[in-house]
């Protein structure tokens, strides 16, 4: 129910006063992109006017963010019958014929016998009538805009187009920006994992060269501790032979001597 409220919901086109449902972004009649009046101005509608020139001008009830609401219906209440709240919108035609008909009413209520004498009573009660008349403008604005249907002239940017292509673009090189940044990165990326597997590859084969050497300068050592280990059992096994060697001579000659010594007692 709450969607079909919303899309039951209606606005009204400020340049050709169509009506159209309130989500509509461009009007389907005179093709006004609605998103232009969050950027149009009354200032610049105000200097467009005083320059005469009134292309790209339009009257619109929702008040731009240049106009003050509570300054508005200030002046209306206590200026408004010197059009001074149009004045201040820049609606200079309206603001002048309520000024030109406040002075012209203050002249007959001051001039009222001369005036009603010189013109006429009929004449008189004519011009008053229509002055009266005039004056109503003043407190129709004041109902307008308390219900805030009182239309404010502005002036929609003709650089809005403009500026949102520029933006778009300015998004489409940022991100393209983006997307080279991260094609830098993802390949800066890819060499530092490189890099790391060549370092990596490097330091296995240090660490293999070393590994290899280790076990070289470790078989170099066992090589070189057999080596001498078979080189003291030879020397002990040498120097074993030669005291069994030297043992055998001491015996034989220890023998010698006592077979000497018997012979020699035997001759005496």
């Amino acid at each position: 129910m709450v969607f079909r409220r919303d899309k039951d919901k209606l606005k009204t086109c400020p340049r050709c006063d169509m009506k159209v449902p309130e989500f509509t972004e461009i009007c389907p009649d005179c093709g006004l992109d609605f998103a232009r009046l969050d950027k149009a101005t009354n200032a610049d509608a105000k200097r467009k006017k005083l320059r005469g020139d009134r292309d790209f001008i339009i009257m619109t009830a929702k008040l731009p963010y240049d106009v003050s609401f509570l300054k508005l219906i200030l002046l209306c209440i206590f200026l408004g019958p010197v059009g001074a709240h149009n004045f201040y919108v820049g609606r200079y035609l309206k603001g002048s014929v309520l000024l030109a008909d406040f002075v012209i009413a203050l002249l007959l209520v001051i001039f009222n016998e001369p005036l009603m004498s010189a013109l006429g009573e009929q004449p008189f009660s004519a011009i008053s009538t229509i002055l009266g008349l005039i004056m109503l403008m003043w407190f129709w604005d004041l109902l307008q805009i308390i219900t805030k249907k009182y239309k404010v002239p502005v002036a929609i940017d003709l650089d809005y187009q403009n500026d949102d292509f520029q933006l778009n673009n300015k998004i489409d090189e940022s991100q393209i920006s983006d997307v080279e940044e991260n094609n830098t990165i993802e390949v800066s990326k890819e060499n530092d994992i490189e890099e790391n597997i060549k370092e990596n590859i490097i330091n296995n084969s240090d660490d293999l060269n070393t590994r290899t050497e280790n076990i070289e300068n470790n078989d170099l050592e066992r090589k070189s501790v057999i080596e001498g280990e078979s080189e003291i059992e030879n020397k002990q096994i040498n120097s074993m032979e030669e005291n069994i060697v030297d043992n055998k001579m001491g015996n034989t000659n220890k023998k010698s001597k006592s077979k000497n010594n018997k012979i020699n007692k035997d001759k005496k």
